[in-house]
């Protein structure tokens, strides 16, 4: 068994290419990079079709959850499923949520809880905060939020459960493409790259969830296309 020293001295003779390193991996072949999940590196990126399989294994690999809503009442179920086991308390909306689903506070209140609403302290109670988002990035299981709507941050990074309703059309490879995206939008004042729920490990190097920001992430693909449309259940 090698020791942590030889461990960092041998990644570093590699690296350097020092005689008598290991020969460097060769090359992948272009078989070898069309079969990979995709790295910018290499200059290749996946084909579109599969970006949401990409983005849905990165994303419940970091500690996110998925979830799928076809119709009104799945939606409903999904939303129960979620907000029921938490503690009681209100669930504050960003306005990018109430634009993907306009009824969305009558179906937070007929699940019995209420929104908060009117100030941020009483936003900084609720158990849950819901948001839409400006775009999904497959490759590193991120979704972005901005400042473009009102209430979207606080409700993205305040409470301690974070639900995010998307749709497959926001999906795009990586970080350059969100940049792009954002330069023809127009840059907003704020804008959050959320990557599976918020962790740290600064204290004596044990990992916890939730310090700074929601200890868990839901992701709601809506299965109906466009924005505010509803299908009955």
């Amino acid at each position: 068994m090698t020791s942590p020293r030889d461990d960092i001295l041998d990644k570093i003779r590699r690296a350097l290419a020092v005689p008598g390193a290991p020969a460097a991996a060769p090359a992948p072949s272009l078989n070898a990079a069309k079969a990979f999940t995709g790295d910018p590196v290499m200059g290749y990126i996946p084909d579109p079709a599969g970006w949401r399989d990409e983005f849905d294994r990165r994303f419940i690999a970091l500690g996110g959850e998925v979830h799928q809503a076809d119709s009104n009442s799945e939606l409903d179920a999904v939303l129960a499923r979620i907000l029921g086991p938490l503690p009681e308390g209100p669930v504050t909306l960003g306005d990018s949520a109430r634009k993907e689903i306009p009824d969305l506070d009558v179906r937070i209140l007929r699940l019995g809880r209420m929104v908060a609403a009117g100030s941020p302290a009483r936003e900084a109670v609720a158990v849950a905060g819901i948001t839409s988002a400006r775009r999904v990035l497959a490759y590193s299981g991120t979704v972005l939020v901005t400042s473009r709507d009102e209430g979207d941050l606080g409700a993205s990074l305040v409470p301690p459960v974070h639900l995010i309703l998307t749709r497959p059309d926001r999906l795009i490879w990586g970080v350059p493409d969100a940049l792009s995206f954002l330069a023809q939008d127009g840059p907003p004042r704020c804008g959050v790259l959320i990557t599976g729920p918020s962790r740290t490990a600064d204290i004596e190097l044990t990992l916890v969830r939730g310090v700074h920001g929601p200890g868990s992430v839901h992701l709601i693909w809506l299965g109906w296309a466009g924005t505010g449309e509803t299908q009955q259940g």
